[in-house]
């Protein structure tokens, strides 16, 4: 068996495709090539190799031949036969194909610019961000910037040229054309921030999964990140108030998100699954204000709280989102403990989650600032 570059025939460049010459007959023109990727078989034609030619001599006599393709030298392709058999394999090779492009929308958001962050960590090189404003976007170096918002379609073409996967941030308005337009310019795997289809989010991971585009969703626990919504009431009174002290959850850290979905986005054994995402540790909304008691090195009392208490202590840093919040969250989310996933971020990244007192100390500055 020899081994040659793959070009543009490779469905997905990374794949080892094995690849037999079924056809006993003279003309090379009617020679048929079985292909098998992953155990799964799919039948081509050299018809369907473009601009392909059969040199003489497949399927007859010899030991070697070459397919070629009219000047594009990397796309050679060498034959080795025995009587009217032989073998190819495509393998990947990095220097004849072109990189996969990665989109992360929402690209300068809390968590899309974590997983800009986190590809780079794995080594991805050929990322493009979307943005809303460029020039203000501050991305690594190496970083392509492409102007768009999720929120504006007719912005979006442009930045899904050449995109392979991409990385959907929650866009519950318009999501199903943002997934015809990406569609429609090639991309292959979509990995989305959402939530169970019952979910406030649920929009989201019901129209990825009509698109017609391979995807994953990630459906993450409340995030460590909501308790800054507290930073004002412990600056101004010491103290935190809301309704349900013992109510209890897994809150993960937004990192912990990114490092998921650039998971995801970077291998495809995560195809067509949803993951649950939770912290490592279950604790109670008293728990958490006592982490923060620590990280911060000061007494915070936690004060039960009626709806309406909790929602002017919280209208200051939520703004118009506060009676959401509090109805949705606050009043609503009690999962079962036990159904909570906590060891998922270690199963799919096979490192640690953030616990919830390393968030608090990393972040204990946030608090303090007006």
């Amino acid at each position: 068996m020899h081994e040659f570059g793959c070009a543009d025939e490779c469905a997905d460049p990374r794949v080892v495709l094995r690849a037999v010459w079924v056809s006993p007959a003279a003309s090379t023109n009617s020679a048929m090539l079985a292909v098998t990727a992953a155990g799964a078989a799919v039948g081509v034609s050299v018809a369907d190799l473009p601009s392909a030619e059969m040199p003489a001599g497949v399927g007859s006599e010899g030991n070697s031949d070459s397919i070629h393709t009219p000047g594009d030298p990397a796309r050679t392709r060498h034959v080795r036969r025995s009587d009217f058999v032989g073998r190819i394999e495509w393998f990947n090779d990095p220097r004849r194909r072109k990189p996969m492009t990665i989109l992360v929308t929402g690209a300068t958001a809390n968590i899309g610019r974590l997983v800009v962050d986190q590809l780079i960590a794995r080594g991805a090189t050929d990322i493009r961000a979307l943005t809303i404003n460029p020039s203000k976007a501050a991305l690594p170096a190496g970083v392509q910037v492409a102007e768009g918002h999720l929120g504006r379609p007719g912005s979006l073409p442009a930045a899904f040229a050449g995109v392979d996967r991409m990385y959907l941030a929650p866009s519950p308005g318009n999501v199903t054309e943002v997934l015809e337009l990406a569609r429609a310019a090639g991309v292959r795997h979509v990995v989305d921030l959402s939530g169970e289809p019952e979910s406030w989010w649920g929009s989201v991971c019901k129209a990825v999964e009509g698109s017609g585009l391979a995807w994953t969703h990630l459906w993450p626990a409340d995030f460590m990140e909501n308790t800054l919504t507290w930073s004002q009431q412990i600056r101004e009174t010491g103290a935190v108030r809301e309704p349900h002290p013992d109510s209890a959850s897994a809150p993960i850290a937004m990192n912990d998100i990114a490092a998921v979905a650039a998971t995801a986005l970077l291998a495809d054994g995560h195809l067509g699954r949803a993951h649950s995402l939770a912290g490592p540790e279950i604790l109670s909304r008293a728990d958490l204000v006592a982490h923060l008691a620590d990280a911060l090195d000061r007494d915070i009392a936690f004060h039960t709280a009626t709806r309406e208490e909790t929602i002017t202590a919280l209208q200051p840093t939520m703004g118009d989102n506060t009676t959401w919040y509090v109805d949705n969250v606050l009043l609503d989310y009690a999962p079962p403990p036990e159904s909570l996933p906590i060891t998922s971020v270690e199963d799919i990244t096979g490192h640690p989650a953030t616990t919830f007192n390393q968030w608090a100390h990393a972040n204990a500055a946030r608090f303090l600032a007006d």
